[in-house]
């Protein structure tokens, strides 16, 4: 819960959480006509956001409360109690779901316990939340086509049959996942995938990567430029361009769009690849590791990872965030002395996309990912329980001693399968 539920490695899912919990309180099924979703998200402190609509929700404000991994949070987590669990699982998400990692992270820990596969599956879909619907087929600005929408109820039925009735077992493989951009489903042994090739992406500019326009690239080896430098003010966090929250209730676009307007702001640096000379497969999990410095005690980075097609369109595939404070231990926190140089890893959210020959690979990094995430008010003070602000001047450095890069999971041709799912007939909406 503290790590891809209600937070994200210690930094709320403000717009996931908090919308829900708003409806989930028992006396309203949905949130009033006309209400400001974006603007009660960015009032202050978040541990009264449940005050603002007149409601007390005592969980809302422990788990404000409670900033770190503390006897609070200990009883709520997997980790560390997988042992315990040595059942058969069907795990279903979709890759611009709001729980994708946990229930990634779910499957791989199941196998592990287990000591191989036989009795689990993974099936990762193009959907939401609400997955394999119609709506499903076409999410943001990615129709992902007939072959979305599988006949997944049957396959569960047949699958709990087995387990439970003892009728024959339903030949599935282990992991079956949905391939965008290709719009085709693959099946592999393994999660992450074998044989893939975790590839470094080096972060690399003149010094002036913010913006679009700026001058930041991203190589396959370390780079040598200047620090790249903004400044990022929690009164004008940069904004969160599509969300993972069901019904996107906070009033945001889902899935991938274009995020060429927030790549116009000075506090977004911007490292964009050459153009690819043939297409890649990316699937699997995502990392990056970021040096940098600042003159605040405490602050957030995120990254983002996007698709830029030729004619400049920049769509997002997946993004994370990290909190400094949390750089070494989520349960003892270490704040930041300014000026003193660190590195801190950022983990995405898992993710599978085919960029295309001639289509460039981007990277974005900031402080702020708002509402999605809970802003950082860079005081080194609970960031949930306060109201106030500091403007954090950061750098991002990428020299050969100090290469900010990311990872992404490289699919060799010939790694997966094909999958042939029994399909629902879909029209887009």
């Amino acid at each position: 819960d503290f790590f891809d539920l209600s937070r994200y490695d210690g930094v709320p899912k403000l717009d996931l959480m908090y919308t829900w919990l708003m409806g989930m309180d028992g006396r309203v099924a949905q949130s009033p006509a006309g209400w400001k979703w974006g603007a009660i998200m960015r009032q202050l402190p978040l541990v009264s956001l449940d005050r603002v609509n007149g409601r007390n929700i005592k969980v809302w404000q422990d788990m404000m409360e409670h900033d770190k991994l503390d006897d609070f949070w200990m009883p709520l987590q997997m980790t560390g109690n997988y042992e315990k669990f040595r059942i058969p699982s069907f795990n279903v998400t979709g890759w611009h779901e709001g729980q994708l990692r946990g229930t990634v992270q779910g499957y791989a820990n199941a196998v592990r316990v287990a000591g191989g596969s036989a009795d689990h599956v993974l099936i990762i879909g193009p959907w939401l939340h609400g997955v394999n619907n119609p709506r499903a087929r076409k999410i943001g600005e990615r129709d992902f086509g007939p072959s979305a929408i599988i006949a997944l109820d049957k396959m569960r039925d047949d699958w709990l049959d087995h387990y439970m009735l003892g009728a024959p077992a339903p030949n599935l493989p282990h992991v079956m996942y949905f391939l965008p951009v290709k719009n085709e489903w693959r099946s592999a042994d393994a999660w992450p995938i074998p044989t893939t090739r975790f590839t470094q992406y080096y972060l690399d500019s003149g010094g002036k990567a913010n913006t679009l326009d700026g001058d930041g690239v991203l190589k396959t080896a370390p780079g040598g430029g200047k620090p790249d430098a903004f400044a990022y003010d929690p009164a004008n966090p940069t904004p969160s361009v599509s969300s993972r929250t069901a019904g996107a209730r906070g009033g945001l676009p889902q899935g991938a769009v274009d995020n060429r307007a927030v790549e116009g702001r000075q506090d977004v640096l911007v490292y964009t690849s050459a153009p690819l000379k043939e297409g890649v497969e990316v699937t699997g999990p995502v990392t990056a590791k970021i040096f940098f410095s600042t003159d605040v005690p405490d602050t957030d980075i995120t990254v983002k990872l996007l698709d830029v097609d030729p004619e400049g369109r920049a769509l997002n595939i997946t993004e994370g965030i990290a909190r400094a404070r949390f750089r070494n231990s989520f349960t003892q926190p270490e704040l930041l002395e300014p000026g003193k140089t660190y590195s801190i890893d950022v983990k995405l959210f898992p993710t599978s996309n085919f960029f295309d020959a001639g289509h460039r690979i981007r990277v974005e990094v900031a402080s702020a990912d708002f509402p999605n995430f809970g802003r950082n008010l860079n005081t080194g003070k609970n960031n949930e329980t306060t109201t106030e602000m500091r403007v954090a001047h950061t750098r991002i450095l990428h020299t050969r001693a100090a290469a900010s890069s990311i990872t992404l999971p490289v699919v060799p041709s010939g790694a997966t399968s094909s999958w042939k799912p029994v399909l629902v007939s879909a029209t887009p909406q």
